[in-house]
């Protein structure tokens, strides 16, 4: 089993790793199929990405100067570099400047995976970008997540420090869905945490938890954004977001099961 790290790979693809770092990848590379395919799970298609955006940026209306101002630059630091950080990032830049948010949705359907663009309202939320982040997963995002509990354990342990809240409860099984990640992302200065699932028709689905000094108990309530089912619900400094997929009563069972689970911890 391969042990890099998907930083590790995306950093070695982005010419940023050290030689020795490439040149252990590579040599591993060349007798693990497992981490073949992770490197090429992770490969960003950067000409498909320019060919998708270039028709809609000719028919994007002006954009305002003063709007370019308030938008406040991404640290390194706020997403993984991996490719769904930097398609999330790309739509969420592309909204921006467009003035009108237009979702890259790509979701597998009778074996095949299709795009289509979805004109939106313009992100304005955090639940906004969280939606149009997860839009761009596909099954394959996630199926080739390697199979490392250790290396889940960690990720969960940083997410949980990250918002002040134990995660565990997400590892046992919640309904159909089987964890397979957590991320530590940001928004405005707030941590940003993505959890993500596979469903058992192989819809990617994601927990997402803020930190919220606001935030109240509510109830989980049912939507729809981007095409996708959600449930938001929220506890004294934290709002939560379950997305993914279009099996809303799925949403809804496994959202009211998280969470018990979250405000027991």
């Amino acid at each position: 089993m391969s042990r890099f790290s998907d930083e590790e790979i995306a950093a070695y693809l982005d010419g940023e790793g050290d030689p020795s770092l490439g040149e252990r990848l590579e040599a591993r590379a060349a007798e693990d199929a497992e981490l073949r395919g992770r490197i090429e799970a992770l490969t960003v298609d950067k000409q498909a990405i320019a060919e998708a955006f270039e028709g809609l940026l000719g028919a994007s209306p002006h954009m305002p100067t003063e709007a370019l101002t308030k938008a406040a630059p991404l640290s390194r630091t706020d997403v993984w570099r991996t490719p769904g950080a930097l398609a999330g990032a790309a739509a969420a830049c592309l909204a921006i400047g467009l003035g009108v948010g237009f979702q890259l949705a790509s979701y597998r359907g009778d074996g095949a995976t299709r795009n289509k663009m979805v004109q939106e309202a313009p992100l304005e939320s955090w639940r906004d970008y969280a939606a149009a982040y997860h839009a761009l997963y596909v099954t394959d995002t996630l199926t080739h997540v390697a199979d490392d509990d250790a290396a889940r354990v960690r990720e969960l342990d940083r997410a949980s420090r990250a918002v002040g809240l134990p995660l565990d409860g997400v590892r046992a099984p919640i309904d159909e869905l089987q964890f397979r990640r957590a991320q530590l992302l940001g928004f405005e200065g707030r941590a940003l945490v993505q959890v993500a699932f596979l469903s058992a028709t192989g819809a990617p689905m994601a927990l997402c938890v803020i930190n919220s000094p606001n935030a109240g108990d509510s109830e989980v309530a049912l939507e729809t954004r981007r095409d996708m089912a959600s449930a938001s619900w929220s506890q004294p400094g934290l709002e939560f977001l379950l997305i993914g997929g279009r099996d809303a009563a799925l949403t809804k069972r496994a959202a009211e099961t998280l969470r018990r689970r979250l405000s027991a911890s």
